[in-house]
């Protein structure tokens, strides 16, 4: 009993101590993406901790690029990791991308879904990933509204 109760009071302070950075959302569905959706995700990862921890790495998988806002996450601050889908054939896809913090040994794994209804035939609009100016939108950038005049030429 002498040593279970240290063991048990140090795996306590392990595991508060081991979640420091925490993310808003581990995946993401885009669900059906034609010619001119949007296919950027932003993943907030906020640093809870009293400490300065830090983005080691993104894996880059194939068919996905990213950008990060900063590497370096001050207490009580956020930094965005923007993951953009490049998949370049029709169907559905599931990707992993992994991204290793300095708050744990393992990496934290975001998860990405949809399926592509429609390619784009301008192929050079997939390779780079919008700068933090653009905000994701929450809708179908192809839904707006358009008003119409028509005028007969004899007024």
């Amino acid at each position: 009993m002498k040593i279970i109760l240290p063991l048990v009071l140090i795996w306590i302070i392990i595991l508060s101590a081991q979640a420091q950075i925490v993310p808003d959302k581990t995946a993401h569905d885009f669900g059906d993406l034609y010619a001119q959706s949007e296919r950027f995700v932003d993943f907030h990862f906020k640093n809870t901790g009293s400490s300065t921890a830090f983005i080691l790495r993104v894996e880059k998988q194939a068919n996905t690029v990213y950008q990060i806002s900063s590497s370096t996450l001050l207490p009580d601050s956020s930094v965005v990791v923007r993951i953009q889908v490049s998949e370049k054939k029709k169907g559905p896809f599931s990707i992993k991308v992994p991204v290793y913090l300095s708050d744990r040994n393992e990496a934290v794994q975001l998860k990405l879904t949809g399926n592509i209804k429609e390619v784009s035939p301008d192929l050079s609009s997939l390779t780079d990933c919008p700068n933090f100016s653009r905000k994701p939108t929450d809708g179908n950038p192809t839904d707006f509204m358009l008003t119409v005049v028509t005028i007969h030429k004899n007024t």
